[in-house]
């Protein structure tokens, strides 16, 4: 479809929602697919809904194929609130295979298989207008070991409203990131207007990696709010006598509390308790790269400062024994690498 066109501009425009009748080379697969003006962008917008089998896929015809060089596909999208969005990518590599990328807001860990690979999108803010710019290039040679050669499917599902969707050669600066790098500036003709308040979110295969590793590492620590709730539910009956606690030979150590909080907005930690036969493992606790070691009130400090968009405390009080041995010893190894680093 874009073989014989020129590609070596600052992008490539794929849909836009302005004109009579922008979405003539795509299919639509759903009389939901419609398209309305959206105030808050001040610009006319697809909205994308309808059942599983809805879709906005580009080329129109089966037979053929995109052929786009380009490797950063950006879409200028708002997420629904509560509901799945998924966009689909079938990609030729270097040795002339087809490969499928499947990002999904409904995936929480990737999973890759000889042929395609299934994303996670959780990281995608919610009702907010953004630039999400997938690097299909670093997804490939990550995923399938080949590197990328041409964009040839689009596959876009609800739910969500689309304003733009265009290639990029380089990608663009996060703007969803503490640290802002280098990027290639927005086209001009596809910038937000200031009222849509939109940011810019740059997917690469290593940031899904290290955010896919904080989940289990939380994971690990089989954190269970709900029996929490439940112990702290149960009420003593007037003129009853509470059973004794067994007796144990084991040391008792308070349980660890996982405080998180988002780094962007700096809000309050919310705490959550891990379960009664949680341990830290020493691996969980000297890995981290950055951030410091350091007393906070009662606790201590185990990792900070870690992850995409998240800063993650774990604290235990010092009283009972306080941490265990082999924890203990790799505080002090991550204090020293922190030390010295700064």
């Amino acid at each position: 479809m874009f073989k014989q066109e020129f590609q070596g501009g600052t992008h490539v425009e794929l849909f836009t929602a302005q004109g009579s009748n922008p979405a003539a080379a795509w299919r639509l697969t759903s009389p939901h697919i419609v398209k309305r003006y959206e105030k808050r962008v001040k610009s006319n917008v697809f909205l994308v809904e309808g059942g599983t089998q809805a879709r906005m896929i580009l080329p129109r015809d089966e037979g053929k194929t995109l052929h786009l060089l380009q490797p950063n596909l950006l879409l200028q999208v708002c997420l629904h609130a509560e509901r799945n969005f998924s966009i689909e990518c079938s990609v030729l590599d270097a040795e002339g295979s087809r490969r499928r990328l499947i990002f999904s807001t409904a995936q929480r860990e990737p999973k890759v298989s000889n042929l395609h690979a299934r994303l996670p999108l959780d990281r995608c803010p919610r009702e907010q207008w953004m630039n999400l710019c997938l690097d299909l290039a670093s997804f490939t040679s990550s995923c399938f070991g080949v590197a990328f050669r041409t964009l040839d499917v689009v596959s876009i599902a609800p739910c969500c409203r689309l304003r733009r969707v265009f290639t990029m050669q380089r990608a663009p600066m996060d703007t969803t990131e503490s640290r802002l790098n280098g990027g290639e500036p927005i086209p001009r003709k596809c910038v937000f207007n200031i009222e849509a308040q939109a940011v810019t979110l740059v997917l690469t295969w290593q940031k899904l990696s290290q955010l896919a590793q904080l989940q289990r590492d939380v994971a690990s620590l089989n954190v269970n709010p709900a029996a929490v709730r439940k112990r702290s539910d149960k009420k003593a009956v007037p003129g009853t006598k509470l059973p004794a606690p067994p007796q144990t030979s084991r040391v008792h150590r308070p349980r660890p509390m996982l405080y998180t909080r988002h780094a962007q907005t700096a809000g309050p930690f919310v705490a959550s308790s891990a379960g009664a036969s949680s341990r830290v493992s020493p691996s969980f606790a000297a890995s981290t790269d950055r951030g410091s070691c350091s007393a906070l009130g009662e606790g201590e400090v185990v990792r900070q400062g870690f992850g995409e968009g998240a800063d993650v405390l774990l604290l235990q009080s010092v009283g009972h024994g306080g941490w265990p041995s082999d924890v203990r010893s790799a505080l002090r190894s991550t204090t020293a690498n922190s030390s010295s680093s700064s």
